[in-house]
């Protein structure tokens, strides 16, 4: 255990378990869970998160610090592989529930529902399954066997079919978790979000750090911030800013990338034709937002497949937050459908960049000369639909009011 409890009871306790990934290594679980479990704490629950782990230092530097800040408390259980997590798991679950009291499970994942489900035979527990992706289709990218897609396809339609509630983070997956799970009603849509509380700005702020990095007012400033996996199609991104180098509009390019610089390299290439109109940064979580928000259009392209028709980045929710214009793929969860019908970028098809240039320059030159409207669009969506706090309503039907179901 990393933080106690005083004895209060658990309105939900986040349980975070996965083959390889944990809290302490994991980008995705650090944005995502623990900024979901502090937006909780923020509307009234009282909250707590059991995980597993390797190094218990580690993860006090990565979120058990962030989470006392916040008063609330991490369980964290030593990573002994699969099977042994799950028995372990199962035993602290039961011994949470008799000594606190808890009123709901989060999980977000089939392997953390089971020590839910196993506990539960002596000491009944409802969790909500929040489904992030399509696992399925994702097993099959991997190479996965038939046996084993099979198996998992098994196992999460089992732990569906035992939630008291699911939850998806695209419409599309929605629909797809419903029929494939056998599940009686749709599940609630809530994507990938942020806490709008650390995701703020002011105009002076942003002036100051495009000063900062050497922008005038005039410049338009493509911007990537994320890593570089095979998924995130750089290449064909920097093909399509060598594109618009050519064009009548000062653009210039800044690169914020989380991976070692030989990584880098490899998948970047030679950058010297970009000369002084490109900048790489490589900045703490805590830096990037600024420099996002001294931009102008952010980038999120992605292959047109099943799995991220069921994909929900949260990049996007911070590229809005920060006031940017997108550009994106056709068929990127329900992200590309509000580009397009509420005019908050462009898209375009990323394997096919020479094709899509014209497009993309015609987008530059109407953003260039209309750039706050697209910015107001972008923060108010930011504010209406990727933001943590415009769910409470969501929240409370999946875990009753603060304080009891």
């Amino acid at each position: 255990m990393v933080n106690s409890i005083q004895g209060e009871r658990i309105d939900v306790l986040f349980v975070i378990l996965d083959v390889n990934l944990t809290i302490e290594n994991s980008a995705v679980f650090q944005a995502q869970v623990l900024d979901q479990v502090i937006a909780l704490k923020k509307i009234g629950y009282s909250i707590a998160l059991m995980c597993a782990g390797k190094s218990p230092k580690k993860f006090d530097i990565v979120a058990g610090e962030r989470l006392a800040r916040y008063g609330i408390p991490s369980f964290m259980i030593k990573d002994q592989g699969l099977l042994k997590n799950i028995v372990f798991f199962t035993r602290e679950l039961i011994r949470i529930k008799k000594s606190f009291g808890v009123g709901r499970v989060y999980v977000r994942g089939f392997w953390a529902a089971y020590p839910v489900l196993l506990s539960s035979i002596t000491v009944p527990l409802g969790y909500v399954y929040d489904v992030r992706g399509d696992i399925v289709d994702e097993s099959l990218g991997r190479g996965r066997r038939q046996y084993r897609r099979s198996l998992i396809g098994f196992l999460e339609g089992f732990a569906l079919r035992r939630a008291l509630y699911v939850t998806c983070v695209t419409s599309s997956l929605a629909v797809l978790v419903k029929r494939r799970a056998r599940l009686k009603s749709v599940p609630d849509v809530i994507p990938s979000c942020i806490d709008l509380d650390e995701f703020s700005h002011s105009e002076e702020k942003r002036r100051l750090r495009r000063r900062e990095l050497g922008y005038s007012d005039d410049d338009v400033v493509f911007v990537y911030s994320g890593g570089i996996a095979h998924y995130q199609m750089i290449p064909e991104m920097i093909a399509l800013w060598r594109l618009m180098m050519l064009i009548d509009v000062p653009i210039k390019f800044l690169l914020m990338i989380n991976s070692d610089p030989p990584t880098s390299s490899r998948v970047l290439g030679d950058l010297s034709d970009f000369g002084n109109r490109l900048q790489i940064l490589k900045l703490p979580r805590t830096e990037v937002f600024d420099t996002l928000s001294a931009a102008d259009i952010g980038f999120l392209l992605r292959e047109n497949r099943v799995l991220n028709s069921a994909a929900s980045p949260v990049k996007f929710a911070e590229y809005l937050s920060a006031g940017l214009a997108v550009v994106s793929s056709p068929g990127l969860g329900d992200i590309s459908g509000r580009i397009a019908a509420d005019k908050l970028g462009v898209l375009v098809d990323p394997c096919h960049v020479t094709a899509e240039t014209g497009a993309v320059s015609d987008f530059v030159r109407s953003f260039k000369s209309d750039r706050w409207s697209y910015r107001e669009r972008a923060l108010r969506f930011a504010r209406e639909v990727y933001s943590w706090g415009s769910y409470k309503e969501t929240y409370r039907a999946l875990y009753g009011r603060p304080g009891g179901i």
